[in-house]
């Protein structure tokens, strides 16, 4: 089952979908909520395994998409079975301070997402291998345009959060942070709980040198080159 491209695209009216958890919707296809300037938030059926491009673009409004769909303030282990997105599928959602990528989502995923979400705080992943790989659209829209609007928008405060090691090898997200100066923040499992949890250890690589600190902001280790 899909919900079509266009079906509400320009409904500015509305401001609440309801989606049950757990449903026969597999596609979210291209401009299916576009321009729906009322809508402050969506939860997503973990049903869902492909999000068209630009679905959810110019929900100006919009504060949250939850992918994830799990107990526990988001923090739970869940069962979405998400795999696509599509083109800009944020695009100038200007309210849309972070977003979550589940579990077992770890596909290529292009930056321009998340084109003009000008308040973005954070971008986290609970795939535990770290195997989210976050890319740029060559001229399209690059690293360098997203690494300037979320600094903009957060004073250098922007984070991205995940694991930060698969086995022994730093995590491609964790790799991606490093190499263009993005602070990480380290979440680590707690099987006994099946949920998700911060670690309060924080990094960011400047000029060859990965500081870690704690959310004191208390030094931890300095390591690299001196």
């Amino acid at each position: 089952t899909i919900i079509g491209n266009h079906a509400f695209d320009g409904c500015g009216s509305l401001s609440t979908v309801e989606l049950p958890q757990t449903s026969n919707l597999t596609q979210l296809g291209a401009y299916t909520f576009y321009n729906c300037t009322s809508l402050t938030g969506i939860t997503i059926p973990i049903s869902i395994s492909s999000v068209g491009d630009y679905c959810f673009a110019n929900c100006t409004i919009l504060s949250y998409a939850d992918f994830c769909n799990s107990a526990d303030d988001g923090m739970g282990v869940s069962a979405s079975q998400l795999s696509t997105f599509g083109q800009s599928v944020f695009q100038n959602d200007r309210t849309l301070s972070s977003f979550t990528f589940p579990d077992n989502y770890s596909s290529t995923t292009f930056l321009s997402l998340f084109e003009g979400c000008e308040n973005l705080q954070y971008l986290a992943s609970h795939n535990q291998s770290g195997s989210l790989d976050l890319v740029d659209d060559g001229d399209y829209y690059t690293v360098d345009q997203f690494k300037s609007m979320v600094d903009n928008a957060t004073d250098g405060a922007f984070y991205l959060e995940g694991y930060g090691n698969s086995g022994m090898v730093s995590s491609t997200l964790r790799n991606f942070a490093t190499n263009h100066n993005f602070a990480f923040s380290h979440l680590q499992y707690n099987s006994g709980a099946t949920r998700h949890e911060r670690k309060n250890e924080y990094e960011i690589t400047e000029d060859g040198i990965t500081y870690v600190a704690n959310d004191t902001g208390t030094l931890i280790a300095a390591n690299g080159d001196s």
